[in-house]
């Protein structure tokens, strides 16, 4: 009678362990749907509805890293804020693109606007008047595909981006991979910064 009960207690010991493995596995499993291994947002419903609503690029934290075709090094430049545009800043001053990497302001400066995330895959962007509103400018489309993550606002080329940070109130978009040949020979990668609006 006593092996019997020892038996039983033994059988419902490892039952219980295989059901706390069981929920651990599961738990650790969604955290990395969520997350890939590369730090990129992955593509899955809550990033969906994350995504969706009005955010506003910051500069706060957005930068460029630069190469120096000649040299090799590598810089990192900060982007601010200059009327409605991003602006990469060394030092305090507006970088000399040109002795860093063979660029020009143009080639690198991003506008500082808003983007609404819409579902169904489409978005609309604003750009801010000299008044402080906020007025359309265009619309576009964004989505997942193997890639990752694309957006294409107004008559401009689909941009190959990753989403690098996703939470309720902020949203980090990289760039790597550039339409321009030369940005690609210069241009490590390229981080803009949004906050919910």
């Amino acid at each position: 009678m006593k092996r019997s009960n020892l038996f039983k207690k033994a059988a419902w010991a490892l039952l219980m362990l295989a059901g706390l493995f069981t929920f651990a596995s599961c738990s650790s499993d969604e955290e990395e749907d969520y997350k890939g291994s590369d730090s990129t947002v992955v593509n899955n419903k809550e990033t969906e509805l994350k995504l969706h609503g009005t955010w506003q690029s910051s500069e706060n934290g957005s930068y460029v890293v630069l190469r120096n075709p000649k040299t090799g090094k590598e810089t990192i430049v900060q982007y601010r804020r200059l009327d409605d545009k991003l602006i990469p800043y060394l030092n305090g001053k507006i970088a000399d693109l040109d002795t860093l990497a063979g660029l020009s302001r143009e080639d690198l400066g991003d506008r500082y606007i808003r983007i609404q995330f819409q579902p169904e895959g489409k978005l609309q962007s604003f750009e801010q008047k000299e008044n402080g509103s906020w007025e359309k400018d265009d619309d576009g489309n964004y989505g997942f595909n193997d890639d990752g993550f694309y957006m294409k606002i107004g008559g401009t080329n689909y941009t190959k981006l990753r989403i690098t940070k996703l939470t309720l109130t902020e949203l980090e978009l990289t760039e790597t991979t550039f339409d321009d040949h030369d940005l690609n020979e210069v241009v490590v990668k390229k981080v803009i910064q949004f906050v919910r609006a």
